[in-house]
């Protein structure tokens, strides 16, 4: 007996189809945590921790499908959420940017291309410490490519602080 051969544009189309209903479970979890966050300040620390696990694996996943704009967007989050200063309570609204526009690219099914990636991640809210006043945005995007996490988000906060956005690897 000689198996079936299986169209690879149809594997293709279920693994994306797959994808993108992984991704809206995601989001759908990410946006029941958000909720949950301004009602219960005590599951502060679990809900924190189930966002980044569920942001990080959008990230992964983005790129293993080809939308580079959530994995950028998931990685910027994941930079956002590590500088703010807790609870994460008082940035649900800067959070929810992040998450709705995620949402909207999943919804429309297709990555919207670099020049439009770069329009929204200059889009995306930007921590600064309170201490600094920001100057105005500029429109530069740094990244560091810095081995200690600590660093890096000390160096991301000093540059937010002079209006620059900036990414860790």
């Amino acid at each position: 007996m000689v198996p079936t051969q299986t169209n690879s544009d149809d594997i293709v189309a279920r693994l994306h189809d797959n994808f993108f209903a992984d991704a809206r479970d995601r989001l759908e979890t990410v946006d029941g945590l958000l909720d949950a966050l301004r009602g219960s300040p005590g599951e502060e620390d679990e809900s924190a921790l189930d966002i980044r696990r569920e942001v990080h694996n959008l990230k992964g996943m983005g790129l293993a499908f080809g939308f580079l704009s959530i994995s950028l967007i998931s990685n910027l989050l994941e930079d956002y959420m590590a500088s703010v200063d807790p609870p994460l309570a008082r940035h649900v609204a800067q959070t929810r940017v992040f998450h709705d526009t995620l949402a909207d690219i999943v919804d429309q099914g297709t990555d919207p291309g670099d020049t439009a990636n770069a329009d929204i991640i200059r889009r995306m809210p930007v921590h600064s410490s309170p201490d600094a006043k920001p100057k105005a945005p500029v429109d530069i995007n740094v990244l560091l490519v810095i081995p200690s996490r600590s660093i890096s988000q000390f160096i991301s906060r000093s540059l937010a602080a002079r209006g620059f956005r900036s990414s860790a690897v």
